[in-house]
């Protein structure tokens, strides 16, 4: 079954609206919310609206908690368009004009807490979100095919 198809209208109608305010492709924001919330089915996604496992202090459990899934898609893209931790990506972004396997490691580091965040792309490679950034690529490759 195509990977788009299995995509909540939900979802896509909110990450293709929020592309268009943030800068932030639609495909990478399906792509990581698809790895996060195991398809919308965690805990996180279905009680929390967090389909992007934000941390933070929004509840007891450390994670991040939305009144709805428009504003934990927004998070998300307020930190791809603001967050001084993300600058690496964005410029690696806006260099190539897509995203590249250079942007996902750039993310990685950043987004995943208990990565190297201070180690170079071999490294992050090697251990730490090695399984998280070759998921979501592939996710996204998938996405972009299919939505030509």
């Amino acid at each position: 079954m195509s990977i788009l198809k299995r995509v909540p209208d939900l979802w896509l109608r909110i990450a293709k609206a929020l592309e268009v305010e943030t800068d932030c492709p639609w495909q990478w924001q399906i792509a990581v919310a698809i790895h996060e919330s195991a398809w919308g089915e965690s805990h996180l996604a279905r009680e929390h609206n967090n389909v992007f496992g934000i941390r933070g202090d929004g509840g007891a459990d450390g994670y991040q908690h939305f009144q709805s899934l428009v504003s934990g898609f927004k998070d998300f893209c307020r930190r791809w368009s603001s967050r001084p931790e993300y600058a690496e990506a964005r410029a690696i972004y806006r260099a190539d004009g897509r995203i590249s396997p250079a942007f996902v490691m750039a993310w990685a580091r950043r987004y995943c807490p208990d990565s190297d965040n201070g180690g170079d792309v071999a490294k992050v490679w090697k251990r730490g979100h090695v399984h998280w950034a070759r998921c979501v690529w592939w996710r996204y490759r998938q996405l972009m095919r299919e939505s030509k």
